[in-house]
């Protein structure tokens, strides 16, 4: 992050790192703040989320840490 807690992006992907432990739905709301949408999320080859998927799906996980 730049300066005042400001999102800088220099390229499509990108990668951000949180040292406390967070829900799935924290993670979302936190990005959201930002004016950033996520439309999917993985950990090394596991997708976690993806906004294409069931709302059921989606529900299920929110609360995943």
């Amino acid at each position: 992050m730049g300066k005042n807690g400001e999102v800088e992006l220099d390229k499509l992907w990108d990668r951000f790192q949180y040292d406390n432990d967070i829900t799935l739905r924290e993670f979302l709301d936190s990005m959201e703040e930002r004016g950033l949408e996520v439309t999917m999320l993985s950990s090394g080859v596991s997708l976690l989320y993806a906004s294409f998927f069931p709302k059921k799906k989606r529900d299920e996980r929110y609360g995943l840490k």
